[in-house]
């Protein structure tokens, strides 16, 4: 008998989402980067006991009709791809299609989702990481997902994570930063019932920084931009009296994506190594824009990392941040 065996569905999206979803924080990135991508102009995010009892996810955005609803939980489902070529023209955050496949075989899923002008919506429920039902809902204009129990069946990937109190921190520090770079949205954040911020959706990332981290932090902004080679940088920097002890809010993003990139965090250093203490950080909200064929976005699971297809480029950095 042979000793190969072809995993069933079940067990294969566990391991993906072993990959895909490493703790709460995770479900809320994959969450909100769907909405952002549905063309939403508003997003309530909710959780309680650090997302590992509840995450909810609510946007105003294009919604899904029954037969999109039921296929979005397929691995690899999804509306972003059609060919291996579109990996190197991406425009949108999410694009793998692994999400709520994943979600859900770590969790109790129930998504409800409407078109505009449609008479009813669409409510699918997972639990277990099986299909539960899919059920008519009231109409509505958006798309809603609901995450219980996450982990419930992952317990290895459950004995791992931190205090309810540090996964909640760090599902607030992700917000808090895609709140600055969607300005165009209004973003409503929701911890165990309590609203901790809401930006007006303005389109102003001054006006949002404001909402979400005070009076201060925005003073102490001041203005960047300049274009280099197809490419540009906008955002702000902040005063050098105005440092911190870690790199918490040096917040890059490329092409609307959060990332984290050695090669960024090298140039802001070399550009304040003269002007901050030793071990002391600027703050800094930088918006890189360049042509969706010079990023490659595809280089790690949960998008959090780039790689520019041109590095000089990226050593430009180093001259002008």
């Amino acid at each position: 008998m042979g000793r190969i065996n072809i995993l069933d569905t079940r067990t294969a999206n566990a391991i993906k989402a072993g990959e895909v979803i490493e703790r709460p924080v995770s479900v809320v990135k994959e969450l909100v980067d769907n909405a952002i991508d549905s063309g939403a102009s508003r997003i309530t995010v909710e959780f309680a006991g650090g997302g590992i009892s509840l995450i909810r996810v609510t946007d105003d955005g294009c919604g899904m009709d029954r037969e999109d609803a039921e296929k979005s939980f397929l691995i690899h489902a999804t509306s972003k791809l059609h060919s291996i070529e579109d990996i190197y023209s991406l425009s949108t955050n999410g694009f793998r299609g692994e999400a709520l496949a994943s979600i859900a075989a770590c969790s109790d899923v129930t998504l409800s989702t409407g078109m505009k002008g449609e008479n009813s919506g669409t409510k699918v429920v997972y639990e277990d990481g099986l299909l539960k039902g899919v059920y008519d809902c009231p109409p509505c204009s958006g798309t809603t997902v609901e995450v219980r129990n996450l982990f419930k069946n992952l317990p290895a990937r459950y004995k791992f994570l931190k205090k309810d109190s540090t996964e909640g921190m760090y599902i607030t520090g992700l917000i808090e930063k895609i709140a600055v770079i969607a300005p165009e949205i209004s973003i409503k954040l929701i911890k165990d019932g309590a609203t901790l911020f809401t930006t007006p959706g303005n389109g102003s990332s001054l006006d949002a920084v404001y909402a979400v981290y005070g009076k201060e932090t925005a003073k102490a902004l001041v203005p960047v931009g300049f274009k280099y080679e197809g490419g540009r940088i906008e955002g702000f920097t902040g005063l050098t009296s105005f440092v911190r002890g870690n790199r918490g809010l040096q917040v890059v993003f490329v092409n609307g994506r959060l990332i984290h990139s050695k090669t960024i965090s090298a140039a802001i250093d070399e550009a304040y190594k003269n002007a901050v203490m030793k071990n002391k950080f600027p703050i800094c909200f930088l918006m890189i824009y360049c042509e969706p064929g010079t990023v490659d976005v595809n280089v790690h699971p949960q998008k959090s990392e780039v790689k520019f297809s041109n590095e000089f480029f990226s050593n430009c950095f180093r001259d002008k941040v």
